[in-house]
């Protein structure tokens, strides 16, 4: 149970056994969100035929991608040659369902992952 907010971005649970740190500013999800050195933008958000994954790698590496559904159901795995640097690599949606879905990239060393929405026109 959380009973403690020291700061405004610090969580602190009931039992005092761990602390959880989270980003003070809001979050949507046209934000890059990254874990470590890998980081994830998608757009445009809502997507209609074609996701538009921007990544940033910090050296050359392979990426592996998967896309899930809002159950948990890997619905798409890929690999990105990537360089280091910023990269885009298009995702052709349309046969997807409307709903909502996340991507997740990992390299060697880190993760990302970042959620969209699909609409149908």
């Amino acid at each position: 149970m959380i009973d403690d907010y020291t700061d405004g971005c610090t969580v602190v649970s009931e039992s005092k056994q761990f602390v959880y740190h989270t980003n003070c500013d809001p979050i949507g999800i046209n934000t890059p969100t990254h874990l470590g050195a890998l980081q994830l933008q998608l757009s445009p958000v809502p997507a209609h035929n074609v996701l538009q994954i921007t990544y940033v790698a910090t050296q050359k590496s392979t990426i592996n991608a998967v896309v899930y559904d809002a159950l948990g159901s890997v619905l798409d795995v890929f690999c990105v040659a990537a360089n280091e640097g910023k990269g885009t690599y298009p995702l052709a949606i349309d046969s997807y369902a409307s709903g909502i879905y996340f991507v997740r990239l990992n390299d060697s060393q880190y993760s990302a992952v970042a959620k969209f929405v699909r609409r149908k026109e």
